[in-house]
């Protein structure tokens, strides 16, 4: 036999549990709903970072390019500031570079790019005389086609082209049209 304070605790103990179980489901839809926000959220995000990593990606090719070109001209400028053939030096006429070998004796002057048959890693050949007087170049032995450039110090005095003995079939010669002190043989 229950008493009647068995009943009034029954009675509160499912009340308890009827109170508790209504105020348990509408937190679980609560937590539904919440858990749904949040995906959408997370997918917003995601197509925001998705958006965020291929604009990186677009910005790190213009980089990657970027540098690509820079060490290109970098290269390419260093590998003109020095000449392979270890015999040659930078001179610079007509504002560009020119590795050319150094004629500065009698034996050199007479030999000049006589018996070349292609460049040998030069551009030319810069001939230096003591003093100013016009100067005669003839193309005896002489392979390749050549630009001429008469100089009275670095000023050019003019220009001349002398072809090869292959192209002439006989010998050519071509004068300074002043008084030079230096000539430079550019190959053509």
């Amino acid at each position: 036999m229950v008493g009647a304070a068995g009943l009034e605790l029954a009675a509160s103990a499912s009340q308890t549990l009827r109170s508790s179980h209504l105020s348990y489901a509408p937190k679980e839809k609560l937590n539904i709903k919440y858990q749904r926000s949040k995906i959408k959220q997370f997918s917003q995000y995601s197509t925001i970072i998705e958006v965020i990593i291929n604009v990186l990606k677009l910005i790190m090719k213009k980089i990657i390019l970027f540098l690509v070109i820079f060490i290109l001209v970098a290269y390419l400028l260093v590998s003109r500031s020095s000449c392979q053939n270890k015999l040659a030096k930078i001179y610079s006429i007509d504002n560009k570079n020119y590795c050319l070998l150094t004629a500065s004796n009698q034996k050199q002057w007479k030999r000049g790019l006589m018996f070349y048959k292609k460049s040998v890693n030069i551009d030319g050949m810069i001939f230096i005389f003591p003093n100013k007087d016009y100067r005669s170049f003839w193309n005896e032995n002489t392979y390749l086609d050549l630009d001429v450039y008469w100089m009275d110090g670095d000023k050019i005095l003019g220009k001349s082209f002398l072809p090869s003995i292959n192209k002439s079939k006989t010998v050519i010669t071509v004068d300074s049209p002043g008084e030079a002190d230096r000539v430079v043989e550019i190959i053509f």
